[in-house]
């Protein structure tokens, strides 16, 4: 028999035997169909969910539906809860802005130019205060008409909304993790 016909007979004599357990006894030669269940252990299994101070305030959830690290990635755009000093403040903040932006609205001024000046003239800090043009839809390049806008009012305070034709929205919230007010785009 030549070489390489002897290797091939030994890795086929190999693989028959895998996939299947012997038989023990009972004389009918038929293997036992697999089975998929692990080892039990005497010892049972305790989860600890971890400690948030020790995980930089971010508890990571265990392998679930999503990618391997899918909480870590996005934890810097959870916002923490605000202090009711810095609520305050805010919500001081959101009315004044509120009531400027539906003025401007009504003029049909909604450009990021003219919310950024309308902004400004209510006292903002020009350096705390972001406004930027609403981001077209996926798959075409068409702007749409209006801004977005972040206002760091103090704290972890922020008064977050956007200017629209068909609306003017104001919420209070507080920064996201690495401390702006708008989340940065990303895709």
């Amino acid at each position: 028999m030549k070489p390489t016909a002897l290797v091939l007979v030994l890795a086929l004599a190999l693989l028959t035997g895998c996939g299947s357990e012997p038989s023990s006894g009972g004389g009918s030669g038929a293997a036992e169909a697999p089975t998929n269940d692990l080892p039990s252990s005497t010892t049972p299994s305790v989860s600890v969910p971890p400690d948030p101070a020790t995980t930089g305030g971010v508890t990571r959830s265990g392998p679930g539906d999503g990618p391997p690290n899918h909480a870590d990635n996005n934890a810097w755009k959870h916002r923490p809860e605000l202090t009711a000093p810095e609520a305050a403040q805010a919500n001081a903040a959101a009315s004044r802005v509120r009531t400027s932006l539906s003025a401007l609205r009504a003029r049909h001024e909604y450009s990021p130019e003219a919310a950024r000046k309308a902004l400004a003239s209510l006292g903002f800090d020009p350096d705390r205060t972001e406004v930027v043009a609403i981001r077209p839809m996926a798959g075409t390049d068409d702007v749409p008409p209006g801004a977005a806008f972040g206002i760091h009012t103090g704290g972890r305070g922020c008064v977050i909304g956007d200017i629209r034709p068909e609306w003017v929205r104001v919420d209070v919230d507080a920064t996201v993790m690495e401390g702006t007010c708008l989340e940065p785009f990303s895709h």
